[in-house]
């Protein structure tokens, strides 16, 4: 066991942030805070105004960078991003400066690095980038000069290069090229600049909308007239330029929205006046969000339990953007408040409760920099957030000692702290950087200090004097404490 004077002697303060992740009455205005959402999977991902990304959610195979299994809370990833795409399980993101940057599962060489291994931090892939889309194993990319180039997992034509052979590498499919969407199966849809929608891929339930049920490995013309489309789970949502929406695919739980469960095979209308789609939710151009079908654990539930919707359903005011992914959905308002719902097993919903949500909840989130975990998995959580005092950072004393197995007694008169593991004591008094103990009197460079009702101690010292290593992740901004 490591000797208090020891500690002592060795002691030196972590400079870093703070982190608070929590729900909120009221939410941060997105003017302020968010420019882009992404639910995807089991994971959210926000672009702030300042450019940096941020993720949280699951993280088993390192979608959100090199961290914990499961991320409870944002966790910043990089800078200076313009905009991003997930699949949940591997991430792309365009910079500022047009580059693309690539990480998360690489197994079908879906990162296009030519190899297939995976990488837990962003790696450059190329440059004059200007939209991207993460299918299931699989990357598209449209270049600024409107060439499509696609890569990774073709097990069904879903890079519509003409066959069905994996690419670990960019291969170009076609020219002048607006937009495109993949779905999570293996179909991918992508619009002209003339306003033409073309597909190719998987096709089992229909959801390239040619017809048939024959998978397609290379484009064909579905429809004319296209603004956007919107690729899910074996289905398509597109809008036209006169503002009508119309769905094709799977539909045995009511996703396309048309009022049955009927698989349609070819294009059929469901709205007017959309402004934007993702997935079985629509923004119309009121601003109202509307939403239909089921995905899973109270997804798309208004808190009356009514489990599938076979027709839109109004379900929010004043809306600005919406991303859904496998089972929760976030949405921003125009008032600048994030909103989610949905299934929160891998803490997608940013709650920091596991309780799923069967209605729309508000969420804030101040987006700073440190997570601090315990034994690799476990986030240490504090109902009143770190402090940075004289660029060193303390935390409640009692939340992180007894996650560490440790005892703490609070004594008013004499306003001293106790900290007790084992047969190591620390005694701490308020404002004195006097430390008595099992080994011996030993001096500290900053004293505990109360605040808010809490009392704040260096994360290290306490730490280390209870026998716990440190490690600092400087690129993920995360401590790691091992007991």
């Amino acid at each position: 066991m490591l000797k208090l004077s020891t500690v002592i002697k060795r002691f030196c303060a972590i400079i870093i942030a703070t982190h608070v992740f929590a729900l909120m009455p009221t939410a941060l205005a997105s003017s302020e805070l968010f420019s882009f959402v992404e639910a995807t999977g089991f994971v959210s991902m926000v672009i702030k105004a300042d450019k940096s990304l941020w993720g949280w959610g699951d993280n088993d195979i390192g979608q959100l960078t090199d961290g914990a299994r499961i991320l409870e809370w944002p966790h910043k990833i990089m800078d200076g991003v313009t905009s991003v795409s997930t699949s949940g399980g591997h991430s792309l993101a365009i910079k500022t400066d047009g580059s693309l940057w690539v990480w998360g599962s690489n197994a079908e060489g879906q990162l296009g690095d030519g190899t297939t291994n995976n990488h837990t931090v962003p790696i450059k892939i190329m440059d004059n980038v200007v939209s991207v889309s993460a299918g299931s194993g699989y990357s598209m990319v449209i270049k600024k000069d409107g060439s499509l180039w696609a890569w990774g997992f073709n097990d069904v034509g879903q890079l519509g290069d003409g066959t069905m052979i994996n690419r670990s590498v960019p291969t170009k499919i076609m020219d002048n090229v607006l937009s495109v969407s993949t779905g999570a199966v293996g179909h991918t849809m992508a619009v002209k600049t003339d306003g033409s929608l073309w597909a190719w891929g998987s096709n089992t339930c229909g959801e390239l909308g040619d017809g048939t049920t024959t998978n397609r490995s290379v484009p064909i013309k579905i429809m004319d007239d296209v603004k956007s489309v919107s690729c899910d789970d074996s289905f398509t949502m597109v809008v036209k330029t006169d503002a009508t929406l119309w769905a094709f695919g799977y539909n045995y739980d009511g996703r396309l929205g048309d009022g049955t469960r009927i698989e349609r095979h070819s294009p059929v209308k469901i709205l007017d006046d959309v402004l934007a789609v993702s997935g079985s939710r629509a923004i119309r151009t009121d601003g109202s969000l509307w939403a239909w079908g089921n995905y899973g654990i109270g997804d798309l539930d208004d808190g009356t339990k009514i489990d599938l919707y076979y027709a839109p359903t109004k379900f929010l005011d004043n809306v600005s953007s919406v991303s859904s992914g496998t089972e929760h959905t976030m949405v921003l308002k125009t008032d600048g408040t994030l909103w989610v719902w949905g299934n929160n097993t891998f803490m997608q919903l940013g709650t920091r409760a596991p309780a799923n949500s069967v209605s729309p909840v508000p969420v804030e989130i101040t987006l700073n920099e440190v997570v601090v975990i315990l034994d690799g998995w476990e986030h240490i959580d504090f109902d009143i957030p770190p402090r940075i005092v004289n660029n060193r950072t303390y935390i409640p004393i009692r939340g992180v000692a007894e996650s560490l197995g440790a005892e703490v007694d609070w004594n008013q008169t004499d306003k001293t702290v106790t900290i007790t593991k084992d047969n190591d004591v620390i005694v701490l008094t308020l404002g004195n950087t006097l430390n008595t103990g099992t080994d011996s009197e030993a001096y500290i460079d900053q004293p505990m200090f109360s605040h808010n009702g809490r009392i704040f101690v260096s994360l290290r010292l306490v730490s280390e004097t209870l026998g716990v290593n440190i490690e600092w992740d400087s690129g993920t901004k995360t401590v790691f404490l091992y007991s």
